[in-house]
């Protein structure tokens, strides 16, 4: 996923699409 090359904190609001 595109979220493995970016920290879950700045992307924790697209993480919830991937998970």
């Amino acid at each position: 996923t595109w979220t493995e090359a970016k920290p879950q904190k700045k992307s924790k609001k697209k993480a919830r699409k991937d998970n």
